[in-house]
């Protein structure tokens, strides 16, 4: 009984722990501002900004994230100031300014 306590203590500590890194990483993409460079004709996107190119922009910031973990709500298809949402835990989302700019 003493090692199951000891055990779930432990997984509780740890719990905490990723809660916590989880908190950071969101205050720290919060502050973030991400430039994403898109081919266009007029003020529209050819096609739309994906859950890859949003990846591939937060790589290159210094944060690996995995695709499933960024939410866009509505399509991107024009130039402009867009938010999407990272989940980063099951209870904890930080919210990403994303900048589409034309690609020159």
């Amino acid at each position: 009984i003493e090692e199951a306590e000891k055990i779930k203590e432990r997984r509780i500590k740890l719990e905490q722990k990723a809660k916590q890194e989880a908190e950071k990483l969101a205050e720290k993409i919060k502050k973030l501002k991400l430039e994403i460079s898109k081919k266009q004709k007029d003020e529209k996107l050819f096609g739309s900004v994906s859950t890859s190119d949003i990846q591939e922009a937060l790589k290159g910031a210094g944060f690996e994230l995995e695709k499933k973990q960024i939410i866009i709500e509505t399509p991107i298809k024009i130039i402009g100031e867009h938010q999407v949402f990272l989940q980063l835990t099951p209870d904890i989302k930080a919210e990403l300014k994303i900048k589409v700019k034309a690609q020159k």
